[in-house]
C-alpha cells in the first residue's frame, strides 16, 4: 500500500475511506461491533458534530478512560477531527495519579467506561475530582455505558446533540486542523514520579504509524 497523503489524523481516516470504503477497520469483541473505513468515518462525524454543540473547539482537551473499545477509537477520531486534543488517561492510574492528571490536562469532557476489569472507575473519578479540589476546566463526565447513575450522560444522549451542527459548520472547523497542531497527549505511567503528558502532532502521530507499520511488513489482510 502506497504511503497516504494525509497530514492529520481526519484526513487519514477520509483518505482511507476514499480508498476502500467496505473495507474493515474496526472490530470489537465485547460488543461484536464491526465498522468498516466509510462506517467508522460517519461515526467519527457524528462524535465531532455532539462535540461542537458541547462547546468544544479547536485546541480544548477531552479525555477518555477506558480499555480497548470501539467508542475509544471513534472518540479519538472524533476529537482530533476539529482540531482538539485526545487526552488518553491510565486506567491503571491510582486516584492520586488520576487527580494530577485531570488538573494538569485541563480536560472539559471526560469519557469513560463504569468499569475496566475490577476497577469501578465511577468511584475513582469520584475521589480523584475530591483530590484535587475544584477543577475549573471539567464540565462534564460523559460513560459509554447506559447511565450508571441519574445525574450522568450517556454516550448515546451525548451523541444526539450531534444532529444540530451542519455539514457546513462541520467541514469548517476540520479545515483549520493543521499537520503540526497536537492531536493527542498521552500520560506515562508514573512508576518513578508524576505522570508526564507526552504530546504527539497530527503529521508525526501518522508518520509514526506509518513507519512501525512498514518495519513491520503489516499489509491490508493484517489485524492488529
Amino acid at each position: 500500500m502506497p504511503k497516504p497523503q494525509a497530514r492529520t489524523t481526519f484526513e487519514l481516516l477520509t483518505e482511507m475511506a476514499e480508498i476502500d470504503p467496505v473495507h474493515e477497520a474496526l472490530v470489537d469483541p465485547k460488543t461484536g461491533l464491526r465498522l468498516s473505513y466509510a462506517e467508522l468515518l460517519v461515526a467519527a462525524q457524528g462524535f465531532s458534530r455532539a462535540l461542537l454543540t458541547s462547546g468544544i473547539n479547536h485546541g480544548d482537551r477531552v479525555g477518555i478512560l477506558a480499555g480497548n473499545r470501539a467508542e475509544w477509537i471513534i472518540a479519538h477520531f472524533g476529537i482530533t477531527a476539529i482540531g482538539a486534543i485526545s487526552v488518553g488517561l491510565n486506567t491503571w492510574a491510582s486516584a492520586h495519579e488520576l487527580a494530577y492528571q485531570l488538573e494538569h490536562s485541563a480536560i472539559k469532557l471526560l469519557f469513560l467506561e463504569a468499569e475496566f476489569r475490577d476497577r469501578d472507575f465511577v468511584s475513582l473519578v469520584n475521589e480523584a475530582v475530591q483530590i484535587a479540589g475544584k477543577l475549573e476546566t471539567l464540565q462534564q463526565c460523559i460513560y459509554f455505558e447506559p447511565n450508571p447513575s441519574s445525574d450522568t450522560t450517556s454516550w448515546s444522549t451525548f451523541l444526539a446533540r450531534g444532529n444540530a451542527i451542519s455539514n457546513e459548520d462541520l467541514n469548517l472547523a476540520t479545515s483549520k486542523v493543521a499537520p503540526d497542531n497536537v492531536a493527542c497527549l498521552l500520560y506515562t505511567s508514573g512508576s518513578t514520579a508524576l505522570p508526564k503528558g507526552v504530546p504527539l502532532l497530527h503529521q508525526g502521530l501518522i508518520e509514526n504509524m506509518w513507519g512501525i507499520g512498514e518495519r513491520q511488513h503489516l499489509v491490508a489482510e493484517d489485524r492488529l
